[in-house]
């Protein structure tokens, strides 16, 4: 799924022709590609994928993985465990970056063992609003540079001065999406 939607930027952009749909969509897919790489995470997974962690991602009880949104399954050495048996960390908060066995459970993954957890790994299920809002205005912005390519990114000098057209990300979404940067 994108982050934004050909209508929602058709709509921004006052475009009721459907010719430039396609060069539209080539924006709104630039700008997800654009978020993700800025803030260094992926902000919607809409469907199941399987990571593979070995047992240099384990300390003790806790299993260290990468953001995960939800969980279907956690495969030790073939067996899945049962989702009572550990806890997603941190509680009430996604996403989610380990996994804690309970009861004093022990992950036993020997050196050539490996735990497979399958389930939905990004920042959430669905993007939040403010990446939906910055989406659709770094789409809007990429298609506009796509289509006045000559008057985007330079400096010019007209009559009543000199204009400056920033390169890259436009400031108004650097700072939407500022809280959501991924610190490592």
């Amino acid at each position: 799924m994108a982050y934004t939607t050909l209508e929602r930027c058709r709509a921004i952009l006052k475009i009721t022709s459907t010719a430039d749909n396609d060069l539209i969509e080539d924006a709104i897919a630039e700008a997800q590609d654009a978020i993700d790489q800025w803030c260094g995470r992926t902000f919607e997974a809409s469907a199941d994928t399987t990571r593979y962690f070995d047992s240099s991602a384990i300390k003790g009880a806790t299993l260290t993985i990468d953001e995960l949104a939800q969980v279907t399954s956690v495969i030790v050495a073939g067996q899945t465990l049962d989702p009572t048996s550990y806890r997603l960390e941190p509680r009430n908060e996604i996403p989610y970056t380990s996994i804690r066995l309970l009861n004093g459970g022990s992950w036993n993954v020997g050196l050539d063992d490996e735990v497979a957890i399958a389930g939905r790994w990004a920042y959430s299920v669905e993007s939040p609003k403010t990446i939906t809002r910055a989406a659709t205005r770094l789409a809007c912005y990429y298609y506009k540079m796509a289509i006045e390519a000559p008057l985007m990114d330079v400096v010019a000098n007209p009559e009543m001065g000199t204009v400056t057209i920033a390169k890259g990300i436009p400031n108004d979404v650097r700072m939407l999406l500022q809280n959501l940067r991924r610190i490592i």
